[in-house]
């Protein structure tokens, strides 16, 4: 199985949210590599969009291309980064890399003709 769990997570009740996710998940996320490092998770299916925006070997904030491609402004709240905001704009930003994916790094502009 392509995805495990560290074991020094806590246990806690939030801990049955793992559950649901198998190696047939796709993780979606902005700067995954480092969320998944600290939580021990290795996967092999992950939509990274720092990596699928990537634009002249430099990885774009998610408040950047949100801004810019979907046309709001996220993390504008002064305690910091909002999660849920986070994970909402980076399923966005995949969705309009599918429709619009002149956007999208050229490695992957043409990725959505394989689906």
């Amino acid at each position: 199985m392509s995805f495990s769990h560290n074991q020094y997570l806590p246990n806690s009740d939030n801990r049955d949210q793992w559950d649901d996710i198998n190696e047939k998940s796709v993780l979606v996320g902005h700067g995954l590599n480092s969320d998944l490092k600290a939580l021990g998770i290795i996967h092999n299916r992950v939509i990274d969009t720092s990596v699928i925006y990537t634009n002249a070997g430099r990885r774009p904030s998610l408040r950047h291309l949100t801004e810019h491609l979907l046309g709001y402004k996220i993390q504008q709240n002064s305690s910091g980064h909002c999660s849920v905001e986070d994970a909402v704009a980076a399923v966005r930003l995949v969705i309009h890399g599918v429709n619009v994916p002149r956007f999208l790094a050229p490695e992957y502009q043409n990725l959505h003709m394989n689906i």
